[in-house]
């Protein structure tokens, strides 16, 4: 089971509810209903209601429109079900291809293996590697530095289904806004 934290509900309830926000966005009260009901708000809506919120003066933040994933404490493998992928494609950047996704829960990721790649100018090797070293570790968030306990553990990873097969069908990701945290740091 996967437990995914309902960010739609929590925006929606900072604007006083379903109806009231609805009223503020000239919406039907469904629209708003629908976005509690899946957690995901469409990004076309996001630049209104951070004006809305300005407006309201409501706290407001990017890191609101994102749903993290929420595992079950008990890691049997075999009874834990990852996010799934729902769309993908490449981003090119300059000579760097970085296969990317969209999952069911609303989180944008490119895959780990294309971070280190594009990154680093190599077929291998493990992020945590690359990021522990002592020069970058101030610039890095808390979620992107790899655990005192497993350095090869980092928080902000997320695995999930790719939808393919066999050894292929699970990956790894690195969330958009944390690798724009790991360009950061290096540069």
């Amino acid at each position: 089971m996967i437990f995914i934290e309902n960010k739609g509900q929590l925006i929606v309830s900072k604007f006083g509810g379903q109806s009231q926000l609805a009223k503020l966005l000239g919406k039907s009260q469904s629209t708003i209903q629908h976005w509690t009901k899946t957690g995901i708000i469409p990004e076309k809506y996001h630049e209104q209601l951070f004006d809305l919120a300005r407006q309201q003066g409501l706290s407001l933040e990017p890191s609101d429109f994102v749903s993290r994933t929420k595992l079950p404490v008990d890691n049997n493998e075999s009874e834990i079900q990852f996010p799934k992928a729902t769309h993908w494609g490449d981003l090119v950047i300059g000579e760097v291809t970085l296969p990317c996704y969209v999952l069911q829960t609303g989180d944008r990721i490119f895959s780990l293996k294309g971070v280190v790649r594009g990154l680093m100018n190599t077929e291998g090797g493990q992020l945590s590697e690359y990021i522990k070293t002592q020069a970058i570790r101030p610039y890095l968030p808390s979620d992107l530095q790899p655990s005192d306990e497993n350095q090869y553990e980092i928080e902000a990873l997320i695995k999930f289904d790719t939808g393919g097969e066999g050894f292929t069908r699970y990956s790894w990701g690195v969330p958009v806004e944390k690798f724009i945290d790991i360009c950061g740091a290096y540069s």
